[in-house]
């Protein structure tokens, strides 16, 4: 008797949780719905972008990244300004949002020009054991 009680209970929780997705689940749902496989190939891909400033150059990039369908770039130079502008630029051709990285464990320097670097990982850690 015990047994089935839990497992009705149970039961009836799981169904509770399979109903209340939230807003951003559904949208996450929908959008990968209408997606083709071209495209959901392509969000498994990253074009990196080495920070030029020819403005042919960078329209040649927009547009790769718009054909291949491309779910993410990692920024590799430039200046902060300028490379928020290039993120903007290619959300607004992609049909899908667009995952921006950049690698900076240094801080934002390591990559970009103007920006400050901190001291490597390994020396923050090192900080604590001087005493």
């Amino acid at each position: 008797m015990g047994k089935k009680v839990l497992f009705l209970l149970l039961l009836i929780t799981s169904f509770e949780f399979a109903v209340c997705q939230d807003s951003k689940t559904v949208w996450v749902d929908s959008v990968l719905r209408e997606m083709n496989l071209q495209e959901k190939i392509g969000q498994l891909f990253m074009i990196p972008f080495t920070g030029e400033f020819d403005e042919e150059k960078i329209s040649s990039f927009v547009s790769r990244v718009k054909e291949s369908k491309a779910g993410g770039i990692y920024i590799k130079g430039g200046g902060p300004q300028f490379t928020a502008q290039l993120i903007n630029r290619i959300q607004k051709v992609s049909k899908v949002p667009v995952l921006a990285a950049i690698d900076a464990e240094w801080g934002l320097g390591q990559s970009l020009d103007s920006a400050m670097i901190f001291s490597s990982p390994i020396l923050l850690g090192a900080l604590r054991m001087i005493r």
